[in-house]
């Protein structure tokens, strides 16, 4: 296991059946690594109740200091008949951060990249065919793709010949997002195109109608509850702003009765000056609530937050509608696999340079 400096993630997953509640401990060790010195010390215990099979993370502080050293990380069963499968302890190699890793996504130990950053039409990018036959995007000989009239690309597709309906990729478990674009105008006629860098989940995505993937449950048939992520979209009042929002969306999958809870719902302001014809880069940051901790989403704009941070609880799939800001209102993203999405309409081409996704691991991401 390898951990680059500034944080390594443990990640522990229950294998059994998870018919019985257990416990388990843990600890590091030092290695050639030294506690207090080359990282930080922790030890606990992690818990799961009867049914609970949820993949579990602890942080562990790690220094420059310590790049090229191990130290051990051990697993002991506590309660529950619990036994570790081989092997019960991990050696952890402390490594130097690469730089092209946004500060964003370090911090909160987004090490992996899992995805990108090429844009690659046919192998990890799609023309979007969930809602309508696609209008092709124009792949360019220098390997970006230019997005115009109502074209939309994503990293997943319909595709009724596959067990899920679909192909592609979506991203579970945590991530940060970020895709760099230019545009070839910056005028208020972008406004009437509603250029666009977003986010929606799978499980809804694949059906276009409420099915037990979305279902809330304790309601009646064919209520849902789904999300939407807009991490950019220009659909503002003036060339010196655009929207960032969140929707959690519930109710019945005919759009006369669907509703909305949401937020970002006021622009946020670029420099004066800003040329949206230079690249720029366009991130957004998504860490799952835990029991213990609340999750949130951030927005960036060259690596500088934009807009405030959202959050909420752990997700309660109980928990009576409507979404609760602060609660239970976007917490349906954490058990949700987020399909990316750009697009734009007449108005203002856009060129896709690259999108790249970093996350903890790969293990909670669906593909096929």
């Amino acid at each position: 296991m390898s951990a680059l400096a500034g944080q390594a993630v443990v990640t522990v997953e229950r294998t059994d059946d998870g018919t019985t509640g257990t416990v388990i401990g843990y600890k590091t060790v030092d290695a050639t690594a030294l506690a207090g010195v080359d990282y930080s010390a922790v030890s606990g215990t992690l818990s799961w109740a009867a049914g609970d099979r949820s993949v579990k993370k602890i942080l562990v502080a790690v220094t420059t200091k310590g790049s090229g050293k191990l130290f051990d990380f051990d697993l002991v069963p506590i309660a529950g008949g619990a036994s570790i499968a081989a092997p019960a302890a991990a050696a952890v190699s402390i490594t130097a951060p690469s730089a092209d890793i946004p500060p964003a996504a370090l911090a909160v130990g987004y090490l992996t990249q899992t995805f990108g950053p090429a844009v690659t039409l046919g192998t990890n990018w799609y023309n979007m065919n969930f809602f309508q036959p696609p209008t092709p995007a124009t792949q360019n000989s220098d390997g970006t793709v230019s997005i115009s009239n109502y074209e939309s690309i994503s990293t997943a597709m319909r595709d009724t010949s596959m067990p899920h309906k679909w192909r592609g990729m979506a991203f579970g478990g945590g991530a940060y997002f970020e895709a760099v674009l230019h545009f070839a105008n910056a005028d208020d006629s972008t406004l009437k195109s509603w250029p666009a860098f977003w986010g929606s989940d799978i499980e809804n995505f694949s059906q276009n109608a409420v099915t037990a993937l979305t279902q809330w449950s304790g309601q009646p048939q064919g209520f849902g509850n789904w999300i939407e992520t807009d991490f950019f979209e220009f659909d503002r009042q003036s060339a010196t702003e655009y929207g960032i929002q969140i929707h959690n969306w519930y109710g019945y999958h005919d759009h006369q009765q669907v509703q909305d809870v949401r937020a970002y719902s006021q622009p946020v302001k670029v420099a004066n000056g800003f040329n949206w014809s230079d690249s720029h880069k366009y991130g957004y940051l998504w860490v799952p609530a835990t029991a213990a901790t609340k999750g949130y989403a951030m927005a960036f704009l060259d690596g500088v937050q934009m807009g405030p941070t959202i959050y909420w609880d752990q997700y309660d799939p109980q928990a009576p509608p409507p979404p609760k800001v602060g609660t239970t209102a976007f917490s349906v993203l954490d058990s949700r696999h987020l399909v990316l999405v750009l697009n734009t309409g007449t108005h203002n081409p856009m060129t896709v340079e690259s999108v790249t996704v970093w996350q903890a691991s790969n293990s909670e991401n669906l593909t096929q």
